[in-house]
């Protein structure tokens, strides 16, 4: 696989700190293509290796992208229902791996790869971390991440210590590989300081039953509604919720108002939370998840409806430049003080 210009200056980078420091953190945006970054520097830096994440779809979802990369590169699998640490990558789910009985059979590795980096901080990878480098002090870690900036505030320094590239949503704007998107907010009367008000949780991201409370209103479904068909009715949609339940009533929105949309009545599917890996392996279309974030504005469903040219309403989420940067600088995610 050829990669792009940048990918390839950063894979270099990446390559480059790993040999100096031993491990180091790539930041980069949603859309940057960051499976194809961890999978091109895994091949490169070859060895015994486990590609970690917190999700068990993403498992199927990086290992087949990896298989792309490396076409020659043997494969493995550590979750519920395979153990094999036989192949040159193994790629595991971090809540399966924690466990004692399962930390027990890691081999020594030479590369640990840690997908969403900004994770590596919780008590489960910290486990696996420690376990690895029990195993081979030497090993090299490697993580990569849209979003270096914990909710919690907790920096990511106990695990890198360097940051060997940062790639900001706006470089890819100018390079042409990303869409520049326009925005157009959609408030009611009070939404905006009830928002305001909305608790965080321990792990720093916001209360969602309590963002549900304020939000899943059919007067607030009823006004996106009123608002796709003056912006984007003519065009395919995704529209993002704080909850499953949120989801559910913003979709059934839409069909009841399908008539007033031109006909366009048919809702083919509804990405629902909750798929199962089987469901993923069999190639279905399913749930997206809970949505995180209330920072403002109307927030809409988890789900795509599909209609005959469809329509698209989007809300970008991203990380700001100034993590990235702040941890070029020697400060912010990477080098906040304490103990995480």
């Amino acid at each position: 696989m050829i990669l792009r210009p940048y990918q390839e200056q950063m894979v270099s980078k990446a390559v480059a700190a790993l040999k100096k420091h031993g491990d180091t953190l790539a930041v980069a945006p949603t859309g940057a293509g960051k499976t194809v970054l961890l999978s091109a520097l895994a091949g490169r830096v070859g060895g015994k290796q486990l590609i970690l994440q917190h999700r068990d779809e993403l498992t199927f979802q990086n290992a087949k992208k990896y298989r792309e990369v490396n076409p020659r590169a043997r494969v493995g699998m550590f979750n519920a229902d395979i153990k094999d640490w036989k192949g040159d990558a193994t790629f595991a789910m971090v809540q399966t791996l924690c466990r004692d009985r399962a930390l027990s059979t890691i081999p020594k590795l030479d590369l640990l790869v840690i997908d969403e980096a900004h994770h590596a901080v919780a008590p489960s990878y910290r486990k696996v971390v420690d376990a690895v480098r029990d195993k081979n002090p030497d090993c090299r870690i490697f993580g990569v991440t849209a979003t270096p900036a914990r909710g919690d505030g907790k920096g990511l320094r106990h695990i890198f210590s360097n940051c060997c590239d940062q790639l900001s949503l706006h470089s890819l704007i100018a390079m042409g590989f990303l869409v520049r998107p326009r925005t157009f907010v959609c408030t009611l009367e009070g939404t905006d300081d009830r928002l305001a008000s909305l608790r965080k949780t321990a792990s720093g991201e916001f209360d969602m039953n309590e963002a549900e409370a304020v939000l899943d209103m059919e007067v607030h479904n009823a006004a996106v509604v009123r608002e796709w068909k003056k912006l984007a009715s003519d065009r395919k949609t995704i529209v993002f919720a704080s909850t499953v339940r949120h989801a559910e009533h913003a979709a059934e929105a839409f069909p009841r108002r399908g008539r007033e949309c031109g006909g366009r009545e048919r809702q083919d599917a509804i990405f629902r939370a909750g798929r199962s890996a089987a469901a993923f392996r069999r190639g279905r279309r399913a749930g997206s998840g809970q949505r995180r974030g209330a920072d403002g504005g109307v927030r809409l469903s988890a789900g795509e409806l599909r209609r005959s040219a469809a329509p698209v309403l989007i809300q970008v989420h991203h990380a700001p430049d100034d993590w990235a940067r702040a941890a070029h600088r020697g400060s912010g995610p990477l080098s906040r003080g304490g103990e995480d």
